[in-house]
């Protein structure tokens, strides 16, 4: 099982440098939080950032849930009322997310 899960992160390390090579960056094995003009990582998963750094998103989320207004687990749906309504900002990665897609959509 421990030489599985290692095949496993040894190929996901893989993948990572071998994308981040292919939108034209630094290829790195574990790349650290980073929204860049081509691209944005999560040195883990979006979900494990939010808790990380937005954690009255989480809350929020789970609110939602517990009430019958959202879904446990991935949602598109859930986790865009709880982005509308969540009471404080996003981290700053968020906004430049966000301000980069705009740029390579045309829209400013």
């Amino acid at each position: 099982m421990e030489r599985a899960f290692e095949r496993q992160a040894q190929t996901n390390r893989t993948k990572n440098s071998d994308l981040l090579r292919y939108l034209g960056a630094t290829p790195t094995p574990q790349p650290a939080d980073n929204s860049a003009s081509r691209y944005t990582v999560f040195e883990d998963t979006l979900e494990t950032y939010l808790d990380q750094h937005w954690p009255a998103w989480k809350e929020r989320r789970q609110e939602l849930v517990r009430t019958g207004e959202g879904i446990d687990g991935k949602n598109a749906a859930t986790y865009l009322e709880t982005t509308r309504t969540v009471a404080t900002e996003p981290p700053f990665l968020l906004h430049a997310l966000l301000e980069n897609v705009r740029s390579a959509a045309g829209r400013r």
